[in-house]
């Protein structure tokens, strides 16, 4: 699981968040599938880094279990 919080109660910020695809044997531009636990929608997102906003008033934080498009979660085995 993956997760980033703004804790600026005032203010959006943009951060970048590092997926550990590493942890699944998958090379740095490969392809995930994380599910946003605050809002109901599935992702795929290709690339080690990547760019989040975080707004206090709509999107304060995100909380990302990862999963490979095959099925596999993080700490699952294979």
């Amino acid at each position: 699981m993956h997760a980033k919080v703004n804790l600026d109660p005032g203010r959006a910020v943009k951060t970048e968040l590092e997926v550990p695809l590493w942890r699944f044997g998958l090379p740095d531009q490969a392809a995930i599938g994380p599910d946003g636990l605050m809002r109901p929608q599935s992702l795929i997102v290709r690339g080690k880094r990547q760019r989040v906003r975080l707004d206090p008033n709509d999107l304060p934080l995100v909380i990302w279990p990862l999963e490979i498009p095959d099925g596999r979660r993080y700490g699952q085995a294979s």
